[in-house]
């Protein structure tokens, strides 16, 4: 339902590797690597103060308390 694939000005596919760079996508082959992914939420948390908070913001984003 991406506006740009409605208009056709992107297809899925590049909506999705757009999507991915997002989360650290480096080198756009549509897959995120464990390196990658650390990488990301490596930057991510080195923003938040507090170790707990973070760890708190991942289970409520993961609904890993589910």
């Amino acid at each position: 339902m991406h506006p740009k694939v409605q208009s056709g000005e992107l297809t899925e596919e590049e909506v999705f590797v757009e999507f991915l760079q997002n989360f650290g996508d480096k080198n756009r082959d549509g897959t995120i690597t464990r390196e990658e992914w650390n990488d990301y939420y490596a930057a991510v948390s080195s923003n938040i103060d507090n170790d707990d908070h973070f760890v708190n913001l991942m289970k409520m984003a993961w609904r890993l308390d589910e």
